[in-house]
């Protein structure tokens, strides 16, 4: 679990428009990784932040390299951290696999995740266990790996589990997600809400991407009052319904086929072997170098 140069980036652009740092928890202990004392102020300089290099030096030496520090820098009055177990003296000990004590309920303006939730067995408990501890007005921030992190942790995400997640009903207002392709130049893309586009947010990559989410606890209310489910099908349902359930072909197999789309899907059939390997090769191609602008918004 860390904080890397990405990650905070996102704190910094995050902080001044949220007023969340007065108090600050974390999922287990965040390292700073990947810094030394002349980045670390570089990148605090860019970002309206200036520091001498003695107190760049000092942020990640005096937490022994923990974040604290640079959270109290960003403004934070306090900074908790919560994990299992104290091997690295968290300053809450508790299991986010079970719900939290009331204590911690509404106490945090800021829940940070650098990498944790996708290591937690039971995700459904964890995340409401973040959104309990907001208070109104708070800010979730989580970084986690997406695509080709295979071992890394239980899980990989997809963006539109945090957009139902996160979602008006259970009081919160999702205000970013972003995509960071490591591989893929190093390119940042905004990530549109499956549900308002009306499609699935896919893509597949050569190497490793990151997903970063920022999200806002706008009112507190009952958490979960309706299972979330995956946008997509819930429009093949209601137009199902809507219907009457006469006879409905799955509405959820993706946009609709255009002449070419069938044409090429004949040809597949019809084709020798070795003019559908070519075909498979030039689409795998295109795929792997695609992000859709309808879903992925190429930013700085």
């Amino acid at each position: 679990m860390g904080l890397d140069f990405e990650a905070i980036e996102l704190l910094l652009l995050a902080g001044p428009s949220s007023g969340y740092f007065s108090s600050v928890i974390t999922l287990g202990r965040q390292e700073l990784q990947g810094f030394d004392g002349q980045s670390l102020k570089t990148l605090l300089d860019e970002h309206g932040r200036p520091v001498s290099l003695e107190k760049a030096e000092a942020i990640l030496h005096d937490g022994d390299r923990f974040a604290e520090p640079l959270l109290r820098f960003l403004g934070a009055d306090t900074v908790d951290s919560i994990d299992t177990s104290a091997y690295e003296h968290a300053t809450v000990i508790h299991d986010m696999n079970e719900p939290i004590p009331d204590r911690l309920k509404s106490a945090f303006g800021a829940v940070i995740d650098g990498g944790t939730l996708e290591h937690i067995f039971n995700f459904p408990v964890a995340v409401r266990n973040c959104m309990q501890m907001l208070t109104v007005g708070g800010t979730f921030l989580c970084r986690t790996g997406v695509n080709n992190f295979l071992g890394h942790g239980f899980y990989q995400f997809s963006p539109e589990l945090f957009f139902r997640v996160f979602d008006r009903q259970n009081g919160f207002e999702m205000e970013r997600i972003l995509l960071l392709d490591h591989m893929g130049g190093g390119h940042w893309y905004e990530v549109s809400d499956p549900k308002r586009v009306g499609w699935r947010d896919q893509v597949v990559t050569r190497g490793p991407v990151s997903l970063f989410v920022q999200a806002r606890k706008v009112e507190e209310v009952p958490l979960f009052g309706s299972t979330p489910q995956q946008s997509d099908y819930s429009l093949a349902w209601n137009q199902a319904a809507e219907s009457g359930f006469a006879k409905v072909h799955h509405l959820a197999t993706g946009p609709p086929e255009g002449t070419l789309t069938r044409l090429k899907k004949l040809a597949k059939r019809s084709a020798p072997n070795f003019v559908k390997a070519i075909y498979r090769k030039r689409r795998d191609a295109r795929v792997l170098k695609q992000y859709n602008p309808q879903f992925f918004k190429r930013i700085k």
